[in-house]
């Protein structure tokens, strides 16, 4: 949780700045995109009083919260106030507050956008010389000051530094620090601070929070999905998100190159004590950009024998960048901070300290006894180990794992009859028919 004086802080400062610059992590995936697209392109829409379209936002304790502070259920006017129409009503140029000036991008040399992300609004804005000393700097989804790598003198310059994340290992770096790793993503939060200075995200800026929660969640299947993601996302649904788009460009688009990388990585894959590995190097790529293989980690994680995936890429001749999944207990973020990295207890990464064998012998004398007390608790790759028998014999989940909510008969699935006792979930008995379609309400069905 943030404490609300911190809240009440950031925007303040925003509200009140006439200049910020609103940077991400170096090697920037949906998340930290998302979160400071999102937000620069709102502030860029705000006048220097803080106001939206040129009327400012109440203030100050004995202030009514504005009514944009709840998503719209039908489109109209941003900040909640309807713009003046027709033509006795437009507002004189003078009393229009010019706009705060919003600088937008990351600490590398040169802005290299993720080809899956290419789809987001407001790219064009990204980048420039960024200012020497910004009234006010906001890094979003940065654990550390590091990750800002070249722009660390112009953080340190600012007037005001906030630190917008929800890393589980964020230091609190900031002036203002809205930290929360009970969010799912950034965009979470930098959604929230939209709405607590009395906005609503328009079309665009919803799409871009939208895709870095999608993107943090795995499409909403891990386990830091909360009800109030979901809520979040259906907010960002009804102000204009098209969903299927963003799903589309994200997951189901990729080069012909990249099948070929794809299966250099998985036919090296190695199963080590309960940890799967591989490594990709430059020459593996195969015209498939280096960002673009972010979720080849993804595939090695989906090994059930494993409670650890790691992944090494090369970014450039001879350094390597370690990508860990844990499906189970493993907190993968300890593990990572010991090598100078961070991030989530369920994923995380850090730069490599040398190549691949060395690389991997470190992190094995890390994490092997980490794995074998997971293996202990009778936890293998995030679920509770079944007991071994012969094929066709009945299998049971210990009780007592957490993983159900009582003990669960299994049965082979090539036996003919149900057990006697049937399953939590399942029928005692199974139709007299059950008849398969081909088609479905909507379409055709994914056979």
């Amino acid at each position: 949780m943030i404490d609300e004086q911190e809240w009440a802080r950031a925007v303040e400062v925003l509200k009140g700045c006439s200049e910020v610059a609103v940077a991400c992590h170096v090697f920037p995936d949906g998340d930290a995109l998302g979160s400071m697209i999102g937000l620069g392109h709102f502030l860029r829409r705000q006048d220097k009083k803080g106001g939206s379209g040129g009327v400012a936002a109440p203030s100050g304790p004995e202030s009514p919260a504005p009514e944009a502070a709840t998503p719209p259920k039908k489109k109209g006017g941003s900040g909640g106030v309807a713009a003046p129409s027709g033509p006795e009503s437009p507002a004189p140029e003078a009393a229009i507050p010019p706009k705060k000036k919003v600088w937008m991008g990351w600490g590398s040399p040169v802005l290299r956008v993720p080809p899956q992300f290419g789809f987001l609004p407001g790219l064009d804005l990204l980048g420039g010389e960024p200012p020497a000393a910004p009234e006010v700097f906001v890094a979003v989804d940065c654990a550390n000051v590091d990750r800002l790598d070249l722009l660390q003198p112009v953080f340190r310059a600012a007037g005001t530094r906030v630190n917008l994340d929800h890393h589980a290992t964020n230091d609190r770096f900031g002036d203002v620090n809205l930290v929360d790793p009970g969010a799912a993503s950034s965009c979470e939060l930098a959604y929230e601070l939209v709405l607590r200075m009395g906005g609503v995200p328009d079309a665009e800026e919803a799409t871009c929070f939208y895709t870095g929660i999608v993107t943090d969640t795995g499409r909403f299947q891990y386990s830091n999905t909360s009800p109030a993601t979901l809520r979040t996302a259906a907010d960002l649904r009804e102000l204009g998100v098209d969903h299927t788009r963003v799903a589309n460009e994200i997951f189901e688009s990729s080069p012909f190159g990249y099948l070929r990388t794809m299966g250099t990585v998985l036919g090296r894959a190695r199963l080590e004590d309960g940890v799967v590995w591989s490594w990709l190097d430059l020459r593996d790529l195969n015209g498939t950009r280096l960002d673009e293989a972010e979720d080849m980690i993804n595939l090695l994680r989906a090994v059930r024998e494993a409670g650890v995936a790691v992944l090494l890429k090369e970014t450039e001749p001879g350094r390597y960048k370690v990508s860990m999944r844990s499906r189970g207990d493993v907190d993968v973020a300890g593990v990572a901070a010991t090598f100078g990295g961070g991030g989530h207890p369920k994923a995380a990464g850090f730069t490599a300290p040398g190549g691949v064998e060395e690389t991997m012998n470190a992190l094995r004398a890390t994490l092997h006894p980490l794995v074998v007390a997971e293996a202990a608790r009778g936890i293998q790759g995030g679920v509770a180990a079944p007991r071994s028998g012969a094929e066709g014999d009945e299998l049971r989940i210990p009780p007592g794992t957490g993983n159900a909510p009582e003990e669960r008969t299994l049965w082979n699935k090539d036996r003919a009859e149900v057990p006697p006792e049937a399953p939590v979930g399942l029928p005692a008995e199974l139709p007299a028919e059950a008849p398969v379609t081909s088609e479905r309400e909507g379409g055709d069905a994914e056979l």
